[in-house]
């Protein structure tokens, strides 16, 4: 019977002890409060929680006054004179955040061994952890006086009109393509062929200085390439890129140099046999910014050069002429505009002989309560 007894007493024990809860420390430490000092700590506690708190004052007699707020000013516990405070258990019954205070007016100081507990109602309870997140709060402080001041703020609306960008649109379209036939060095004529290419004029509409549509050359880009290999590589890079791209699409012949104008990434190849031809772009002024001596060759240009550049091309062969394919795609961009009326609010003070009234405005930092 006894042994009946003892084993029933130890199931309901383990059954007891597995639905507890283990309290979770949120502080433990020793505080020194100076004379006519005060201080406040904060925690954040959810419905069904339980505070479990523990104070003793090792130096200095007594505490005071100790205090446990619902925040901002819901009193949930207070006591004077404290030498200890034991296991002393506190239920919440709502999301809050409490503000633990001890309070030491006296002219001594004290020291006072502190620690909270959060005792939540469940292990899914225990799960959420509160935090307590500081934020900026402004606040309208009146105050009063006799003197001059701001009476009231008149507010008036005032409706404008303002030149706005409505839409912008890339536009992609061949600048050149020509095949040019240069000499060879044995020629009667000179193994050198100049070539204008000239780019679109950026316009403004109606006029320069009232825009409502910009028509503005920004990038190129140019493929040069000799002999039929060098095309057959051109050919099979354009095969290469996806129909799926909308900006590039109606440009049949040119999809491939119009990608690297607008990704800058080439995926053309380069042939492994062929006639090579040198080259070297002018700009206006005759300054040279880009040159190569290569079968084939391409690149993307920001630089729009004044409408056009120069394209100097030099055979080396004694006696074959070459014939050099240019081709040259170029980017502009459309921009839209249109008119749109706004609001524009206006506040103006009026001052005059108040009766006691100003006002500021005060910024505080207070806890709100956040959980995981």
């Amino acid at each position: 019977m006894k042994k009946i007894l003892v084993l029933a007493f130890f199931t309901i024990y383990s059954c007891w002890s597995m639905g507890q809860v283990t309290p979770i420390d949120l502080t433990e430490k020793t505080i020194k409060l100076s004379k006519k000092q005060e201080d406040k700590i904060y925690y954040a506690f959810i419905a069904g929680d339980k505070i479990v708190l523990n104070l003793d004052v090792v130096e200095g007699k007594e505490l005071p006054e100790f205090e446990i707020i619902e925040y901002p000013s819901n009193t949930r516990f207070s006591d004077y004179k404290i030498n200890k405070i034991t296991d002393k258990s506190i239920d919440i019954y709502t999301e809050g955040i409490y503000v633990f205070i001890l309070k030491n007016p006296t002219s001594s100081e004290k020291i006072i061994k502190l620690k909270i507990q959060r005792l939540p109602k469940d292990e899914i309870s225990k799960q959420i952890i509160p935090h307590i997140k500081w934020v900026e709060k402004k606040d309208t402080v009146w105050n009063y006086n006799s003197s001059k001041g701001i009476m009231r703020y008149d507010t008036t609306y005032t409706h404008k009109k303002k030149k706005v960008l409505a839409k912008i649109d890339t536009v992609i379209s061949v600048i050149f393509d020509e095949i040019i036939k240069v000499p060879p060095v044995l020629s009667l004529n000179s193994a050198s062929k100049v070539t204008v290419v000239n780019f679109p004029k950026n316009t403004y509409e109606p006029h320069y200085l009232k825009v409502y549509k910009s028509t503005e050359f920004v990038a190129w880009s140019y493929w040069i390439g000799v002999g039929q290999q060098s095309l057959k590589e051109y050919e099979k890079a354009n095969k290469q890129i996806m129909d799926g791209i909308k900006i590039i699409g109606t440009l049949t012949g040119y999809k491939a140099l119009a990608s690297l104008l607008v990704t800058g990434i080439s995926i053309f190849g380069q042939p492994v046999v062929g006639e090579n031809v040198k080259y070297t772009f002018y700009d206006v002024s005759g300054s040279s910014f880009q040159t190569s001596n290569a079968i084939s060759s391409f690149g993307r240009i920001d630089k729009v050069l004044n409408n056009k550049f120069t394209i100097h091309f030099y055979n080396d062969n004694g006696t074959r002429p070459i014939e050099v394919n240019l081709k040259v795609v170029g980017m502009q961009l459309v921009r839209k505009y249109e008119d749109k009326i706004f609001t524009e609010m206006k506040i103006t003070p009026q001052k005059g002989q108040i009766q006691n009234k100003t006002f500021q405005v005060k910024t505080e930092k207070v806890p709100e309560i956040i959980t995981n």
